[in-house]
C-alpha cells in the first residue's frame, strides 16, 4: 500500500500515513510479522477489520495503523519505566 503525499508548500511534500493498511504494509513499516500481528489482534492489543467486498470470495484483513503505533509506544514506555 502506498502512502499519499500532499503538498505542504510549492516545494515541500508531506507523507500521509493510511488509517487502515494490509499486513504487508504493517510488516514493512513496523517490523511486526504475521504471527505477532494475529496474536496481538487476538489479545485485543491492536485493532483490525476483515472486509468482504460483494462478489469476492475472500475477505481482506486490514490493521488500524494508529493502534499498532500506540501499542509500540506503550510498549516502549513500559520498558523505560
Amino acid at each position: 500500500m502506498k502512502t499519499v503525499t500532499e503538498p505542504k508548500s510549492s516545494t515541500e511534500a508531506v507523507e500521509v500515513e493510511p488509517e487502515w493498511a494490509r499486513e504487508s504494509y504493517i510488516t514493512q513499516r513496523f517490523g511486526l510479522g504475521h504471527t505477532s500481528l494475529y496474536n496481538l489482534r487476538k489479545k485485543r492489543k491492536i485493532r483490525s477489520s476483515s472486509t468482504l467486498v460483494e462478489g469476492e470470495k475472500r475477505a481482506v484483513r486490514l490493521f488500524h495503523v494508529g493502534s499498532v503505533r500506540q501499542f509500540i509506544e506503550d510498549s516502549e514506555e513500559g520498558a523505560l519505566a
